[in-house]
Formats: C-alpha cells, sequence, structure tokens
C-alpha cells in the first residue's frame, strides 16, 4: 500500500500528502544531535528511519524501515519496489545481521526500475558543457530525453525516445534538420540518428549506451535536478 501512494486494489486507504509527509526527514545530521557522525542523508521521519544502503556493487539504495527490538524490520525500497520483513528473536547473537546480508547478496542481484521520479537533467562532470534532460513517461512506459552536445565545433541537439523494457530503456536516436527560431513555417525535422539504452544504477546515477552517426559508446551520467535522499515510496 505504502509505495503504491495508499493505493490497494485501485482504492484508496491513506492520503497521499500523509505518506510524503510520513516519509520526509524532519530530523537528520543537520538538525539533531543523535544523527551527529552519520552519514548525511540518515533521519527519521514519522516512526520511520532513513538511510541509503551501500550494495557491494557500489550503488546507493534509499530505504525507509521501521526498527523493532530483537532485529525485526520492515523495510521499503521505493527505487526498487521491494519490501524486506524480518521477524528475527536474536537478542543473543552479535554476528552480521539483516543489513550485511541486503549489501552482499540481495541488492547487488536487484535491478533498478525506471520510475517516473528519474526524471531531472543529467551529465557527466568530465564533460560539462553538454548533458540529457531526461523525462520518464510512466503513465506510458517510455522515456523522452534530450541530449545537448557539439561535433566538429557545431551545437547539436538530439532527441530520444523509446519503450522501458525491463530495467532499461530502448531508445531511437534522432538529429534535428533545418528550422528557424519561432518560424511556425520553417520546423525542424526529425532523422534517425542511431540507437540507445538506458539504465540507472542509483537515483543519482545513469548509463547511456550508444551507437549513432557519431560514432558507438559510454556516456556516464550523473544527476543535476531531483532529490533522492527524501525519495518518499509513493508509486
Amino acid at each position: 500500500m505504502l509505495l503504491d501512494g495508499g493505493i490497494v486494489a485501485g482504492r484508496r486507504i491513506v492520503d497521499r500528502e500523509w505518506i510524503r509527509q510520513m516519509f520526509t526527514r524532519y530530523s537528520h545530521a543537520g538538525n539533531t544531535e543523535l544523527f551527529q557522525g552519520q552519514a548525511e542523508s540518515y533521519g527519521y521521519g514519522y516512526q520511520w528511519w532513513y538511510a541509503g544502503v551501500v550494495d557491494s556493487r557500489g550503488r546507493e539504495h534509499p530505504v525507509w524501515y521501521a526498527d523493532g527490538a530483537g532485529r525485526q524490520f520492515l523495510m521499503l525500497f521505493p527505487e526498487l519496489d521491494l519490501i524486506v520483513a524480518s521477524t528475527a528473536d536474536d537478542y543473543s547473537y552479535r554476528g552480521p545481521g539483516l543489513f550485511s546480508l541486503l549489501r552482499s547478496q540481495v541488492l547487488p542481484a536487484m535491478s533498478l526500475s525506471i520510475v517516473q521520479s528519474l526524471s531531472g537533467s543529467y551529465y557527466d562532470p568530465q564533460t560539462p558543457r553538454e548533458g540529457l534532460n531526461i523525462e520518464v513517461l510512466g503513465d506510458r512506459g517510455e522515456v523522452l530525453a534530450h541530449w545537448y552536445t557539439q561535433a566538429q565545433g557545431q551545437q547539436r541537439f538530439f532527441v530520444l525516445q523509446g519503450q522501458i523494457v525491463g530495467d532499461r530503456a530502448q531508445l531511437a536516436v534522432y538529429t534535428t534538420v533545418g528550422g528557424d527560431f519561432q518560424s511556425p513555417d520553417d520546423r525542424p525535422q526529425l532523422q534517425p540518428a542511431g540507437s540507445a539504452e538506458l539504465y540507472w544504477n542509483s537515483c543519482t546515477q545513469a548509463v547511456l549506451d550508444y551507437s549513432m552517426e557519431l560514432g558507438t559508446g559510454r556516456y556516464e551520467l550523473t544527476r543535476l535536478s531531483g532529490e533522492c535522499d527524501d525519495q518518499a515510496p509513493l508509486g
């Protein structure tokens, strides 16, 4: 219900705004002594803890969790659409716990779902004068992106669009030809320019593998706009 924004079987049970407020970090290292020395993203909402769990592949996954005695947990991983429940009774156990298992075994095997909250602006810090605006069209199961770049001393503009298939977006790449500024009579035309595959390793890191008229390669992207730390499980 929480991952679906308060809806069960098409019926609203809990107000969406209440869930958003419940999964907001009100206490964190910036305002609470308890969290001093903890990771910057660590915090607490309405009876829910928040953390970023880094798996053995180096990917950080936001998780909201309820923490009970004896290592009993209820965990929600919004970006993975994953729920983990533990009904342990290990008061005398001092070895590795559930988080260790998640980091080493479970999370590395999970694929990141492409959801609308991943929409935003992305770039490669190594080439800061170009980048992509990416829009995840969740209701259509598509991704639309605009790539602003340069080639041979000229500005280039590419449009990428395609279907979400599993944890990846299969994109056709188009280039713009012709057109005049603010002219309804001379609009730019789209011509095929290649193909690309887009996927995310985390809420802030994406990878674009492309095969285009300008060459074949990999574009490793870092998110510029949008917030991940307080990502609430709102579907």
